[in-house]
């Protein structure tokens, strides 16, 4: 309401200028004490706007990186458990997220990153989006031309089939995967279809902790490629099946 009620009023301090000066109703001074009114008024409005977006970053990024360090120590120990050497590189802090690192746009913050040995995958980086306050995790790899420009992302599109129509709609967990198919850019999505035993074992696996999303991104800024997925606690079937994405990412 107060949001309304300031525009309402900005409007017609800014129709009163215009009218003023157009048809020369007022003295002078009077429009000058109006146009003063206006810019005062215009002013406040950008200081107080700029303000209060400042203010819900930082509740965003506080919601966001809350319960943080259970969600970075709970991934690290898992896998340690499926057998990774596996070590907590950097955790975020309570009131800001991790900088330099790639992310997939301005409400997404990287909140801790977790360093893996002697794997294809050099690193996963524990990311919330503020806006939705969805976690998700980016494993990143070095392919072998990291900063090629023309590369462009690709996505696993995965046909279901329903067990029951009406719930298609509520939950992707009443249908199983009946194809499987890269797209995107044309070299990297041929090269990770054309891996008869990746593709084996993505449509073999039960892939629903994903909750169908599984990205390749091109970061050429930073060097890298995101392997992008919901957050999940990897099992050794699916941690395989990326360690065998970032194979064939390195090799291309």
């Amino acid at each position: 309401m107060a949001k309304i009620l300031s525009y309402v009023i900005l409007s017609v301090v800014a129709l009163i200028a215009i009218l003023s000066i157009v048809f020369d109703f007022l003295p002078m001074t009077l429009q000058y004490v109006v146009l003063s009114i206006f810019v005062v008024l215009a002013i406040s409005g950008w200081v107080a706007y700029i303000f209060k977006s400042r203010l819900q970053r930082k509740w965003r990024v506080g919601r966001g990186l809350r319960g943080l360090g259970k969600t970075v120590n709970n991934m690290c120990e898992q896998l340690q458990v499926i057998g990774i050497n596996a070590s907590i590189l950097e955790q975020a802090r309570l009131t800001k997220g991790i900088k330099g690192q790639p992310h997939a746009g301005v409400f997404d913050t990287i909140v801790g990153r977790i360093k893996l040995q002697g794997r294809n995958i050099d690193a996963i980086n524990i990311a919330v989006n503020l806006d939705s306050g969805w976690y998700f995790l980016d494993f990143i790899v070095t392919p072998s031309n990291p900063y090629d420009r023309n590369r462009r992302h690709v996505y696993l599109d995965m046909k279901r089939k329903f067990k029951d129509e009406l719930l298609t709609l509520f939950s992707i967990y009443s249908s199983r995967i009946v194809d499987i198919e890269w797209k995107g850019d044309p070299v990297q999505a041929r090269e990770l279809n054309s891996d008869y035993k990746l593709m084996n074992k993505l449509i073999n696996t039960d892939l629903s902790p994903l909750c169908g999303y599984l990205q390749v991104v091109p970061e050429p800024k930073y060097g890298c490629v995101r392997i992008r997925t919901s957050y999940f606690l990897p099992t050794p079937d699916l941690f395989g099946i990326l360690e065998g994405i970032a194979r064939t990412i390195k090799s291309t």
